[in-house]
């Protein structure tokens, strides 16, 4: 971390449908910004629709992004939509 460079934490929350915001993972991440933040969820939702390519039963269509105590919804996103 560079110094005087402040990361936020973020909570994402990944899910398997669009019908549906419940989430079937989560994780927490120190990020610099949401933008950084959605570009590590974008990554890995991709890398379940590429067989091998994670080792995970999961099947990811999008993530909600969320602030550290994952109270407001600061990004929504489907990368396949």
């Amino acid at each position: 971390m560079a110094a005087g460079r402040l990361l936020g934490m973020y909570t994402i929350r990944y899910i398997s449908s669009r019908g549906s915001d419940r989430p079937v993972d989560e994780e927490r991440l120190d990020a610099p910004s949401v933008e950084d933040a959605a570009k590590h969820a974008r990554t890995r939702v991709r890398a379940t629709h590429f067989k091998g390519a994670v080792k995970s039963p999961l099947h990811l269509e999008g993530f909600l992004i969320y602030d550290d105590h994952a109270t407001h919804l600061l990004h929504r996103e489907y990368p396949f939509a």
